[in-house]
């Protein structure tokens, strides 16, 4: 996140002119000067014009003479202005004034909506904190939780095992919180890894209720049109084929039914419809006997031609010898032979002239007893048009209970929602958020290594470190959340590297790697921004005669370190302006000569010779 202070204005509760401290982006804004001067309080009163919970400036001099805190700063293309009123003594005021822009009055004044509170939730939105972001450590998320990452405090810096002064924050949500933030801020994204698992569960679920609806939709469609087969049948066996004359509507074939049944019901419940159809039934079955009879007798007189046919045919021969025989034979017993034939053949065929005659008008008489059999069954089809047995009321019952099934059955016709083209669309869904699930996982995996890469950059940028460990590789533990050396191809990494001095440049080099990543990763909840506190802390820190030379300056050696701390800083510098925008804020102890030569340092404020954060003309008024 780009995002630099450009002033500090303090107003006086004795009145006058504030005091304003300006600083520039992309430089190392520096604030040197003696001791008790109010270098170390800069950071905060930042800090507490950030919304902090509870106030950490110096009550004597500084909270004493000042009436109001006001901060500017910019994210990205914005200007916003945070004017807090002086706490007492270690505890915060809730009046908080919050503009967008430059707003730096003669004199604040808060009305009843200026709260932190409210600022603190306009903050959250400008550091882009997802309010709906579920921690490991359940601590709900606020901006302030990340500067743990933009404030390398006095009390760290060259510190063995602690790389965020937690301590500084007086609240042990930021201890809570701390491992969330780090794999956040290094690109391990475990949420969002459990937001893809879990959008995954869902799609997957999705998919296989889809597969089961749809399968359910087909089974159900199969069943429905096999019930309507069954059905078609049932409605034919019962005389019913007109119900079905609609086509595929089974509503208009319940409804058929329904009026033939009724229909059906009141003609059976007709008396004078009954007594005739049972006469009907008697005419018909007297017709259909003597139509049988005259059948029969029809048929036996066929059968009586057909023999004399027969008969007719056996005689032929005779006529066929006497005709030739006597170009075939000149014996006289073959003449005498052939007249006792001929005799015999002429008694026979005068014995077999039919006499037998079908009675007169027989054929008139059964063409109108069939007449009469048409007309009564006509008749009676009118009477009984479905074909109903003698079993009237069972038919009924039955045809009742048909159209009740048809209603049940058939009026809800089963239809298919979820196409092949859904269950395909949920399947390549499925395929993106696995698809995305690895390369999270695998970003995930390579973040650490990627911050070490980043760490070990400006670990061989530097040439501070004693010579004993230049070989070595810095590699970050996230379970003792600090920076240990390893050996090229040892078996472990040392936590324990000796002097403050190695410690304060692996610090150096741990927050310069981590904002290099931050930066390739456009982190946007961590501001481009650094609070160094004293870098020359190993080398002032004892002042003896070991480390000092006679006039009080320390030795030659950590004049060097020192010096290599200030050239590693200016390196991290020109590499972040490289790629973006970025701004630090450093309290020094030491003299501007060790940083005059570096492009990237600015000294902004030299509190010496009587002068510090508080001028003295407020100071010298007071007394």
């Amino acid at each position: 996140m780009n995002f630099y202070i450009s002033k500090i204005r303090l107003w006086f509760r004795q009145g006058g002119e504030p005091r304003d401290l300006d600083f520039y982006q992309d430089k190392v804004n520096v604030i040197t000067g003696d001791s008790s001067t109010g270098k170390s309080s800069v950071l905060k009163i930042i800090d507490y014009c950030l919304l902090s919970e509870r106030s950490t400036i110096v009550e004597d001099v500084i909270n004493e003479n000042v009436a109001w805190y006001g901060l500017v700063f910019h994210v990205e293309e914005n200007t916003y202005t945070i004017i807090r009123q002086a706490p007492t003594v270690e505890s915060a005021e809730m009046k908080v004034i919050f503009k967008e822009g430059e707003f730096l009055p003669d004199e604040p004044v808060a009305d009843m909506n200026d709260i932190r509170a409210t600022a603190l939730v306009k903050m959250n939105k400008i550091f882009k904190i997802n309010p709906k972001l579920k921690l490991e450590s359940k601590v709900k998320p606020q901006f302030r939780h990340n500067l743990v990452f933009n404030y390398l405090t006095e009390d760290i810096i060259a510190t063995e095992n602690t790389y965020q002064d937690l301590r500084f924050f007086r609240r042990d949500e930021y201890s809570k919180v701390l491992n969330d933030l780090f794999k956040m801020a290094i690109g391990v994204n475990e949420g969002k890894i459990k937001e893809l698992e879990s959008q995954l569960q869902a799609a997957q679920s999705k998919e296989k209720y889809q597969k089961n609806a749809q399968k359910k939709e087909v089974e159900n469609l199969e069943n429905f049109e096999k019930t309507k087969a069954e059905i078609t049948s049932e409605v034919k066996e019962l005389g019913l084929g007109a119900a079905t004359d609609f086509g595929d509507n089974p509503i208009a074939w319940v409804e058929n039914v329904r009026v033939i049944v009724e229909n059906c019901s009141l003609q059976f419940k007709d008396e004078q419809a009954l007594v005739r159809r049972q006469l009907l039934e008697k005419e018909l079955y007297k017709i259909k006997e003597k139509l049988g009879y005259f059948t029969s007798l029809e048929n036996e007189y066929k059968i009586y031609q057909k023999r004399l046919e027969r008969q007719d045919e056996s005689l032929v021969p005779l006529d066929f010898v006497k005709k030739h025989l006597s170009e075939l034979m000149t014996y006289q017993e073959t003449g005498m032979l052939l007249r006792e034939l001929s005799d015999a053949w002429k008694a026979i065929k005068q014995s077999y002239v039919p006499e037998i005659r079908l009675p007169v008008r027989f054929v008139e008489t059964k063409k109108d007893l069939e007449k009469q059999e048409r007309q009564l069954k006509q008749e009676y089809a009118k009477l009984n048009p479905y074909k109903v047995d003698q079993r009237n009321y069972i038919w009924i019952r039955k045809a009742i209970l048909l159209a009740e099934r048809m209603e049940k059955e058939l009026t809800k016709i089963p239809k298919l929602t979820i196409s092949d083209e859904m269950i395909i669309q949920y399947g390549e869904i499925i395929s993106q958020i696995q698809e995305r699930l690895v390369r999270l996982k695998a970003k995930n995996d390579n973040a650490l290594g990627n911050l070490n890469d980043s760490i070990e950059k400006y670990f061989r940028y530097q040439n501070g470190i004693s010579e004993a460990y230049r070989n070595y590789k810095p590699i970050y533990s996230m379970d003792e959340k600090m920076l240990m050396l390893e050996k090229e191809r040892g078996e472990y990494a040392m936590a324990n590297v000796g002097s403050k001095s190695n410690y304060m440049f692996l610090h150096l080099c741990f927050f310069f790697g981590l904002h290099d990543l931050l930066i390739d990763n456009k982190n946007e909840q961590i501001p481009q921004f650094l609070f160094i506190d004293q870098p020359s802390i190993p080398y002032y820190a004892d002042k003896n005669v070991e480390t000092t030379t006679n006039n009080g300056e320390i030795a030659n050696d950590d004049r060097e370190k020192l010096t290599e701390a200030f050239r590693l800083t200016d390196k991290f510098m020109r590499e972040m302006t490289k790629k973006g925008h970025f701004q630090i804020i450093m309290i020094e102890h030491a003299e501007e000569e060790y940083w005059k030569d570096l492009g990237t340092f600015v000294t902004r404020y030299n509190f010496r010779n009587g002068e510090g954060l508080i001028p003295l003309r407020i100071t010298n008024n007071k007394k």
